[in-house]
């Protein structure tokens, strides 16, 4: 499932702080040390090694978005996720939920998960994402998509 909550954020603002990175890969774990720790799967009793915001990101408006987040949310292994056009990704599963931050989507940009198509239209919103189901994402789109995606503690469920 895939739910909408009460908490908005510019998505301009994270976005340019994610162009002045700089970095052309489609993920960017800026809770590591290097930008590259924490990319791909990661085991669950790894994932609160990646708290830290990277020194690249302090005193920047992602970071305050980070910390509003944390105050409500037990949240590590923070990324920067681009999916180029035209592409997706395998169906899978993961070990946690997830809360995403879309920055630049557009239509044709949409998940599966248990054979139900969704969709995280609203630039800037916080959505949860239960990513232990299994699941896909497809940018159907002729332009990149771009998410500041959180890891959730395993232990948070959220319902309607």
């Amino acid at each position: 499932m895939i739910l909408k909550l009460d908490m908005e954020f510019d998505h301009s603002q994270i976005l340019q702080d994610y162009y002045d990175l700089g970095l052309e890969q489609t993920q960017i774990c800026i809770t590591s040390k290097d930008l590259q720790g924490g990319l791909g799967a990661t085991h669950p009793c790894e994932e609160p090694l990646f708290y830290e915001v990277n020194a690249l990101l302090k005193d920047t408006y992602t970071e305050e978005v980070i910390k509003e987040v944390r105050k409500k949310y037990c949240v590590y292994r923070i990324r920067f996720m681009k999916m180029p056009a035209l592409q997706c990704y395998r169906l899978h599963t993961d070990w946690t939920p997830r809360l995403h931050i879309p920055l630049k989507t557009h239509e044709g940009a949409f998940y599966i998960l248990d054979n139900k198509l969704y969709e995280m239209d609203e630039e800037g919103k916080l959505y949860y994402f239960n990513a232990r189901v299994k699941h896909t994402a497809v940018n159907a789109s002729t332009e990149d998509r771009i998410h500041l995606l959180f890891t959730l503690d395993s232990a948070y469920e959220i319902s309607v």
